[in-house]
């Protein structure tokens, strides 16, 4: 077992292993550049003639901590953070680098919404690490008066949960739906109908509006004759 300062020297050729000590590297660096803490000082540590020490530097520097999932941070961070250790460890045969990666390894697992005691919108809790609102699909179905669904609204983009819909029957049958989400603001569509045939159906209107809004919204089979 080595010690964390004593990297050893891989015993296939230079140009193979040059280029996987750079892949790990680069998985550092893609960490720093999405990291809270990237500033234009951390993609300078990558740079350094000796990509081994570079490696390092970057390592002291940059928060490996392991977190839960739910901004994704295990998606989107530690998940390079690991596949660099491999990288560094088939490069440079220095144990060090597994040794670490067991470490953070076992700590992903502690993560699990089991783990954690959390549970999913319809109360499971398994083996999984959940992303939150940011990146889980968020949607309502509209129903008629006998409860059957007929439309189903999403929004297509991150955090959909913070969305809301509000639905207003008006006296002629038609719906007013206003249609809100703290990023793109808020929609407004008066006197639509939940008949697909009509020339104001509400989902012609919704797609009509998607652009930028991100909104979208399609007929379920209980729609219409």
């Amino acid at each position: 077992m080595t010690t964390p300062n004593q990297h050893l020297r891989p015993t296939h050729s230079l140009q193979a292993t040059r280029r996987q000590v750079l892949a790990g590297a680069a998985g550092l660096g893609v960490v720093a550049a999405l990291g809270q803490q990237a500033t234009s000082a951390h993609a300078a540590l990558l740079l350094d003639p000796d990509p081994v020490e570079s490696y390092e530097i970057a390592w002291d520097r940059i928060d490996t901590s392991v977190t839960h999932n739910e901004a994704g941070g295990l998606a989107w961070g530690m998940s390079y953070i690991l596949l660099s250790l491999i990288r560094m460890y088939q490069a440079t045969e220095d144990t060090t680098y597994l040794d670490r990666f067991v470490e953070r390894a076992d700590q992903v697992w502690q993560q699990t919404d089991a783990a954690r005691g959390v549970k999913d919108w319809r109360g499971r809790s398994g083996q999984v690490w959940r992303s939150g609102g940011n990146y889980t699909a968020a949607g309502i179905e509209l129903t008629d008066a006998d409860g059957t669904p007929i439309v189903d609204i999403r929004y297509a983009t991150a955090a959909p949960t913070s969305g809301t819909v509000t639905v207003t029957t008006t006296e002629d049958g038609l719906v007013d739906v206003v249609l809100e989400h703290p990023t793109t603001g808020v929609l407004e569509f008066t006197g639509a109908s939940l008949d697909p045939a009509s020339p104001d159906s509400l989902v012609d209107k919704v797609l009509a509006a998607y652009g930028g809004q991100r909104w979208t919204a399609k007929w379920l089979s209980g729609a219409g004759p």
